[in-house]
């Protein structure tokens, strides 16, 4: 039996993925699925000088990083809901700094058809900025109920559309036209690895505002404890 041919270009590919990999500081995965290109130029533009993205397919992906010697297991774990994943390399930010760097990215963007709902999607009752016309009826149509109220149109009642229900293109146009962009798109940081450890997204999302709440109350307590006992 003969063995396929590989590509040069791939073996290439996949050396210039190994390398990155081997690299010093913290490699992850970043997730860009959705994510339009004219947005993708710029997100990456503005992080240029903190970290590198790679671009390449999972299949290659995983021929790299078992060339890097690292564990199969871990890219899996990375990989799980991944859409369309990437490579991130830093030797400037540790874990928590690229994933607050790469949080940064994330952006609503309008429905299109055929999508569903990543959340439970709420439109407020009250005045829109639009005039009397079609769009009354064209609101009505997709289950937004409106009417002209005081020259303007008005949304009679909240509305929720729920979350996973499919959107259909004239509903994503007029969520759109109220400022209701669902769908989230951004550089999604999967996980990362440092010095060996792997860090899970949720290893990754500390509320440091809630970090910093919780010591200054402590300092408070432990200041207060102190005077009341006289222990200075």
């Amino acid at each position: 039996m003969i063995a396929p041919k590989i590509a040069p270009w791939k073996k290439d590919r996949v050396q210039e993925l190994t390398d990155v990999l081997n690299s010093d500081g913290v490699v992850g995965i970043v997730d860009v699925g959705g994510v339009p290109a004219g947005n993708m130029l710029d997100m990456r533009s503005n992080l240029r000088d903190s970290m590198k993205i790679t671009m390449a397919k999972k299949t290659l992906i995983r021929l790299a990083w078992k060339n890097s010697g690292r564990d199969v297991e871990e890219l899996e774990s990375l990989l799980e809901g991944a859409v369309q994943p990437c490579i991130v390399q830093t030797e400037k930010l540790n874990p928590f700094e690229l994933f607050l760097e790469l949080e940064k990215t994330r952006q609503g963007r309008a429905a299109k058809e055929g999508e569903l709902a990543p959340s439970d999607i709420v439109v407020e009752k009250g005045p829109t900025s639009f005039g009397p016309g079609p769009i009354v009826g064209e609101f009505n149509a997709v289950g937004i109920p409106a009417k002209i109220d005081k020259g303007k149109v008005a949304i009679q009642r909240e509305t929720t559309f729920s979350k996973g229900e499919e959107i259909s293109a004239d509903l994503g146009i007029m969520l759109a036209k109220l400022g209701v962009n669902p769908i989230e798109i951004g550089l999604i940081l999967t996980g990362a690895i440092e010095e060996g450890h792997i860090f899970q997204t949720s290893d990754l999302d500390l509320d440091t505002e809630g970090l910093r709440n919780d010591i200054l109350v402590g300092t408070s307590g432990a200041f207060n404890l102190a005077c009341n006992i006289r222990w200075f």
